[in-house]
């Protein structure tokens, strides 16, 4: 895929795994732009949007799945991550509504992200517990 993507592109795309989702949607749009401005005559008809639905969804959707929000958390990682053809369905619908994401550099910028965020949020959720405990013996 990477023989696609200009050089600076491929390089901003590797870079995926440790950033936030709004770095990823910027980035992603940023490579929208950079395709169609590298495409002659359509760039002077259309320039993707810097804020849409889909990419709003999906900023949404990887907040809640670094949510210490159980329930927020596993609502986001059923879209983020699908399995039932629903939610598979929703998800591309969502992806097609982004205007400027390429919907295959996405999913690999997501799966290469999980492991991350997963440990992220464990750790923040391991951070908040001890709190708790210190405060709890701190006041007892």
């Amino acid at each position: 895929m990477d023989a696609l993507l200009p050089a600076s592109v491929a390089v901003k795309r590797n870079k995926t795994a440790n950033q936030t989702m709004e770095e990823i949607v910027k980035t992603t749009l940023h490579i929208g732009q950079q395709a169609l401005s590298s495409s002659g005559a359509l760039s002077s008809l259309f320039r993707p949007p810097k804020r849409n639905l889909g990419c709003g969804i999906l900023v949404a959707a990887i907040e809640d799945y670094l949510s210490l929000d159980e329930q927020a958390q596993a609502g986001a990682a059923r879209f983020l991550y699908p399995t039932e053809p629903e939610y598979r369905e929703h998800y591309d619908w969502v992806v097609s509504m982004a205007a400027g994401v390429n919907a295959v550099w996405l999913r690999e910028a997501l799966d290469a992200a999980r492991a991350g965020w997963d440990r992220r949020r464990m750790e923040k959720k391991l951070e908040q517990q001890l709190a708790q405990r210190l405060r709890a013996r701190l006041t007892a």
